[in-house]
């Protein structure tokens, strides 16, 4: 072979290799990402699965329970779990319990106009009052409450209906809010002895209130916020659940609004 064409035909191989080698290094490098994200996939999965197993089996515990664990934070190996799979990876999650509220900060809640909401106020000082505060919205909602009080035998109830400053529904009513506390909207629960739980729901459109404490005053603990810290390999996922304390329905607050012994559907609201 003249050397001419020898020289061609290496260069033609040596071309052909560079190529073979950057697409092979190229599949390679699309193989490895794909087996890397099929593995974090595989350990985002485990993650969230341990996480919410480690909830799973606190939330059957007694909710008293869960309150010794916080206050003696002796919760130890029950806020913990680990699970090894048939291929030895472990699974695991660090569980951390909280009380939600026992803050003196504004205690947020989304209202809904299709449920009611409670906020406990036991615990709460009765000389003291309360304040229901949220910001303008488009909707321009309207929010009602109801506070029970007092002691078992004995208990009494103050009905509030606010709509917000400036409402369009100004002839349904209600009183009106005003700007305080930092919010475009507040009034005033007032102080009762025996506070015992505050009924709240929105009109016309959903809303996030805020339950303000007075001076000097803690909004008590609404439940137990339980945080799963889950992780398998190289990831963590972190799953949270809330646990409040048992409620009735809105439809208790139909019983308590009744201004008829005899007629039924009768209320406050719609004389």
């Amino acid at each position: 072979m003249p050397k001419k064409s020898f020289g061609q035909a290496a260069v033609a191989v040596l071309v052909l290799l560079t190529i073979s080698l950057i697409l092979g290094i190229g599949l390679s490098t699309n193989l490895i990402k794909s087996l890397r994200t099929s593995k974090e996939v595989d350990f985002a999965s485990r993650a969230i699965a341990i996480a919410e197993a480690g909830i799973e089996r606190l939330l059957a515990e007694d909710f008293s329970v869960l309150e010794g664990y916080i206050n003696n934070n002796n919760c130890a190996s029950a806020c913990i779990l680990e699970i090894t799979g048939d291929d030895g990876i472990t699974a695991r999650t660090d569980i951390v319990l909280s009380f939600l509220g026992s803050s003196a900060e504004p205690f947020p809640i989304d209202l809904t106009t299709a449920t009611t909401s409670e906020v406990s106020l036991a615990g709460y000082s009765g000389s003291a009052p309360v304040y229901i505060c949220w910001d303008n919205t488009v909707n321009i909602p309207s929010i009602v409450a109801l506070f029970i009080y007092g002691q078992p035998g004995s208990y009494a109830t103050d009905a509030y209906a606010y709509n917000s400053a400036g409402s369009m529904y100004s002839t349904n009513g209600f009183d009106e809010a005003v700007a305080a506390h930092g919010f475009d909207n507040c009034f005033t629960i007032s102080a009762r002895s025996n506070p015992g739980v505050l009924r709240l729901k929105s009109v016309y459109g959903d809303v996030t209130a805020y339950v303000v404490p007075a001076s000097g005053q803690s909004i008590p603990s609404q439940g137990i916020l339980l945080e799963s810290y889950g992780k398998a390999g190289t990831v963590q996922k972190l799953v949270k659940v809330l646990r409040t304390k048992s409620a009735v329905p809105a439809m208790f607050d139909y019983l308590i609004y009744q201004t008829s012994e005899t007629e039924p559907l009768t209320n406050y609201l719609a004389n």
